[in-house]
Parts: C-alpha cells; structure tokens; sequence
C-alpha cells in the first residue's frame, strides 16, 4: 500500500500542477474541451464519493474496469488536497475557468462532446467542495492580487442566473401555449363534431384523406416529442446550474470577505439582476408562465 500511495503521490502532483497552470491560462489560450476534462477530472478526485483513479476512470469510459493495479484503494482527495498548486491556486484558477466558457459558442454535446451549462456546473460544485474543505478554504478569500478575477466571476454567475432563469421562463412559456393550442383544438372538435349534416360531409373527409391526415399526425406528434425532449434535456441542465449558482451566490453573500469585495465591485451588477428577476418573475408576462402541471416539467 505504501508503494501504491508513493506511486500515486510522484504521479499526481506534476498533473495537477500542470492541469491547474492550464486552467489559470486566457481562455483565448486553452480549447474549452480541454478545461471541461480538466475541471471533470478534478472533481473526480476530489470528490468523496468517486474519489478513486477507477471510479473516476470508469465513469469516463462507461464501463467497468476499476483503477491500475495497485491503485484501488488510494485515498486520491487526500493526494489533491496534498499538492500545493491545488492549495493555493486552483480556485482562483476556477474562477477564471468559469469566466472563459462564457465565450464559448458554437460547441455543442452531440457534436463536440462539449456543454456549457454542464461545464460551468463541474465547475460550481468543485468550488463548493474546496470551500468546505479545511485544506483549501483559504484560497477562496480573494486577495489583492486575485480580486478582480474573483469579481469577473461573481458578475459571469449573475449572468448566468439571469440566462438560465430566462431559458426556464421561455420553456414554461412555450409548454403553456402548447396547453392552450390543444385547448382550442379540443374546444374546435367539439363544437365541429354537433350537427347531424356535418357528421356524413365529416365522414366522407375522413375516408378521403385518412392515409395523408395519419402520416401527417404522425410526423407532428413524432417532431413534438423530439423537440419536447430536447426542451427537457435543455431544462435540467439549466435548472440544475441555476440552483448550483444560487448556492453559491448564498454561501458567498454569507462570507464578509466576499460580501464586501461583491458590494465594492459588482453592486451594479447585482442590482441589474434583481431587475431583471422582478421582471420575468413578477412582471406583465408572469401569467404566461402558469402552466397545468408544473412538478412534470
């Protein structure tokens, strides 16, 4: 076990401090793809739950398989948490991460193997772990050197709050008039459906264009439930990055380091937010985002 940990330790420390280098680099400088296996790998290793060489290998590959020999039962948070680098500069370097994705365009999961939102959230939740871990809380307090990255963070987590909270009130939006549209299509056939004359003139359409009327329903129904599940795809990826960023937006607000820097530098932008909360939540349009069963969507 000994030689595991020392075999482990001389091969973990050159790659963190190589990966964390990586991720303080201009995102102009590193492909996104590049930081999203960073920061994947990185929460692997720190998080408890899949803190193993083989979990974390296992979960990349999609099947089984397990770690090197040797390597299985390696405590690999207690080897990141050992590495300077990691102590000391990657939550700063995560804060200039995060920022970087927001210039992202044009990548998407099926093509790229790349998502955004699912970037960003890694990101957010590793954060939260190294916050909670004695060994790398203090590298969370901004210093003066690092305090403008740490503001560029705060306002990127705002905008996407804001993003992902329009992109959710734009999904309730487009789920109620397709509630509304069956509503009226339902109402029509109804009142279609009373008079005795208009039920043989009925029959006789519906024998004429049975073959065209079904393959027509079909393709609409098939395009709806495509796009019904893109749209909920889409929706938990937001929904879930918009709670991340929330809890971490709180624990910062707690912090009265991080409050002050917030209010010194980013008071402009908070207020902008709450704004915009207030509007797409509140606002003239808030009816539109009623729906019949919100717990399904």
């Amino acid at each position: 076990m000994r030689q595991a940990l020392l075999l482990a330790d001389l091969a973990l420390h050159p790659l963190l401090d190589g990966v964390v280098a990586l991720l303080e680099l201009p995102s102009s400088a590193t492909d996104a793809k590049v930081l999203a296996r960073c920061v994947e790998m990185m929460h692997a290793l720190a998080d408890e739950s899949a803190g193993t060489l083989g979990a974390w290998a296992a979960a990349r590959s999609g099947v089984g398989g397990g770690a090197p020999r040797g390597l299985g039962s390696v405590d690999f948070p207690s080897l990141l948490y050992g590495s300077d680098s990691v102590r000391g500069r990657l939550c700063p370097a995560l804060w200039s991460a995060y920022v970087g994705m927001g210039t992202v365009e044009k990548l998407d999961l099926d093509q790229d193997g790349f998502e955004k939102g699912s970037a960003r959230f890694r990101i957010v939740t590793l954060l939260q772990l190294l916050w909670t871990d004695r060994r790398t809380h203090r590298s969370m307090i901004p210093t003066a050197a690092n305090a403008e990255s740490f503001a560029a963070f705060v306002r990127e987590v705002l905008q996407q709050v804001v993003t992902s909270l329009r992109k959710g009130v734009k999904h309730l939006q487009h789920i109620r008039e397709m509630e509304l549209s069956q509503r009226r299509d339902a109402a029509a056939s109804i009142e279609g459906g009373g008079g005795g004359g208009g039920e043989v003139g009925g029959g006789e359409g519906d024998d004429g264009g049975e073959g065209e009327g079904d393959d027509g329903g079909a393709g609409g129904r098939t395009e709806e439930l495509s796009f019904r599940q893109q749209q909920m795809k889409a929706k938990q990826i937001m929904g879930t990055l918009l709670k991340a960023n929330m809890e971490v937006l709180q624990r910062l607000a707690s912090s009265a380091p991080h409050a002050t820097l917030i209010r010194e530098r980013c008071a402009e932008k908070v207020a902008a937010v709450g704004v915009v909360l207030l509007e797409e939540l509140c606002g003239a349009r808030a009816v539109d985002n009623k729906v019949q069963n919100p717990p399904h969507l």
